[in-house]
């Protein structure tokens, strides 16, 4: 695993995905779709590596299902993950999903 982000990085992306998540409630699904490739998008414009967050275990197929992407963190991925990383913020009652960042292709005209 690489380094994690500054923590005022975390923040900013924490309060970002707080905004994702009220969007799901409030958009239609496929708007939310393109939010969400703009976002990962820009994230791999950033050489962010995975995107790692909470889920409650009712919203969980929404980031799991084919169209986001997500998976479920194994315990011992969780674990690796906590030692490597000190801003990581967990939330009773919810699982840990990782999800691949693909890289950013740059081109030069």
């Amino acid at each position: 695993m690489g380094k994690c982000m500054p923590c005022e990085h975390w923040v900013s992306l924490h309060k970002l995905f707080e905004l994702v998540r009220f969007l799901i409630l409030l958009c239609d699904q496929g708007y939310f779709q393109i939010l969400f490739s703009c976002i990962e998008k820009l994230l791999a414009f950033l050489n962010v590596k995975s995107i790692v967050l909470p889920a409650a275990v009712e919203a969980e197929s929404i980031w799991t299902d084919h169209k986001f992407g997500f998976e479920r963190m194994k315990p011992d991925q969780l674990s690796k993950y906590r030692r490597s990383c000190c801003q990581m913020v967990t939330f009773k009652g919810t699982s840990m999903l990782q999800k691949m960042v693909r890289q950013c292709r740059v081109i030069n005209t």
